[in-house]
């Protein structure tokens, strides 16, 4: 398909939220798939006149079939989700036009050649493994539309548990677009399942030690972006986490803002803590892995303050 430039993209945002009956980004579009599902199907509506345009799974993804390709094509969107920030709408419209410029551009070069199993796998990619945090919810969704577990009951995704309800999710990052590290790709890397859990971790140290994180230790809070969205994947590394907490003199506390955001701080900053409580209960910043935040006192583990009930 034709590439779409940024004047465009901002075009079409504004056709497919006149479509939805809506005039500019809200809220809830950048909260609740209930909102944002719908309003990427009028987007890619518009980017593929002639094409059936569906909802899947609540909102999670949306089903693309062109009138010139047999394949059905899944668009997922929990990534643009883990971006989109309620509190700064501009910020959430520009991810949004970002999504439809570059949606061109990943369609014909990584969904396209995947679906019609064009998208070769070789021993060349295993610098491009690296892992992803998600929910549980969101990996078992994801491994739905992969097929589902064979009759032995091996996924079809190679991932593994983190924690309860946190799942760390091998995938090829092709630049533009992650693409999942499937069973069937094993072979073709030459490894097996612990080979790539291993592979992907030592891919992500490379990745972190060139980022050259530097932070002021006076500060109280602290953020770690970009990395291509594997910000949040440095919770994996004991190293990055070992460090923080002795420059710190701490234990952390740390908040998945979205793949690409980690924010950690100090356990004993109570003021601080409350208030990314409140901000998250109220649903003023958004949260990779919903309901959950961090510690790291030595070990990682889920955390929650004593004395505050968590959310339904």
């Amino acid at each position: 398909m034709a590439k779409i430039d940024k004047a465009r993209a901002r075009e079409i945002l504004n056709e497919a939220l006149a479509a939805s009956g809506s005039n500019k980004i809200t809220e809830e579009h950048a909260s609740d798939y209930a909102a944002l599902g719908p309003l990427f199907v009028e987007i890619f509506r518009i980017m593929f006149p002639g094409s059936d345009v569906a909802l899947k799974e609540g909102g999670l993804a949306v089903i693309v079939q062109t009138k010139d390709d047999p394949h059905a094509i899944s668009l997922g969107l929990t990534s643009t989700m883990d971006r989109l920030d309620p509190v700064d709408l501009d910020g959430s419209r520009r991810v949004i036009e970002e999504k439809i410029a570059s949606t061109s551009t990943v369609f014909d070069d990584v969904f396209r050649q995947i679906a019609n199993n064009e998208q070769t796998v070789s021993p060349v990619d295993r610098d491009l493994v690296v892992p992803l945090i998600m929910s549980r919810e969101i990996f078992e969704s994801t491994e739905a539309r992969s097929g589902g577990k064979s009759p032995e009951g091996e996924s079809p995704l190679v991932g593994w548990r983190l924690l309860d309800g946190v799942v760390s999710m091998a995938s090829l990052d092709r630049g533009s677009a992650f693409q999942h590290v499937f069973s069937s790709n094993l072979a073709d890397l030459g490894l097996n399942r612990d080979e790539v859990r291993i592979l992907s971790m030592r891919n992500l140290k490379k990745l972190y030690a060139a980022a050259k994180h530097d932070f002021d230790y006076r500060e109280r809070l602290f953020e770690v972006g970009g990395m291509n969205g594997l910000a949040s994947s440095l919770i994996l590394l004991d190293d990055f986490l070992s460090r923080q907490r002795k420059k710190l003199g701490d234990d952390l506390v740390i908040h998945l803002v979205r793949r690409e955001t980690l924010v950690f701080f100090r356990k004993k900053d109570k003021e601080l803590l409350f208030n990314v409580m409140l901000a998250l209960v109220s649903g003023h910043v958004g949260n990779l892995v919903e309901g959950a935040l961090f510690e790291y006192d030595g070990k990682l583990k889920l955390f929650w303050p004593e004395g505050l009930a968590k959310p339904n």
